[in-house]
């Protein structure tokens, strides 16, 4: 929920999103959205990072 949240406050559409849990309890979640350029992209980064239990974000290309 907290992650919803950040893109809700950011205004920004999530279009795409998957979430594979672990048997360790680890969830990995593939999100697909679009910003208006990287200092949108680095804004919404860091406040991922912020929330607890957040332990690594990737980005790729596609």
């Amino acid at each position: 929920m907290d992650i919803s949240k950040v893109f809700t406050e950011a205004k920004i559409d999530v279009k795409s999103m998957n979430v594979r849990t672990s048997k360790k309890g680890t969830a990995t979640i593939d999100m697909g959205f679009i910003v208006n350029g990287r200092e949108e992209l680095h804004a919404i980064i860091e406040k991922l990072r912020q929330l607890q239990g957040v332990l690594d974000i990737e980005r790729t290309t596609g």
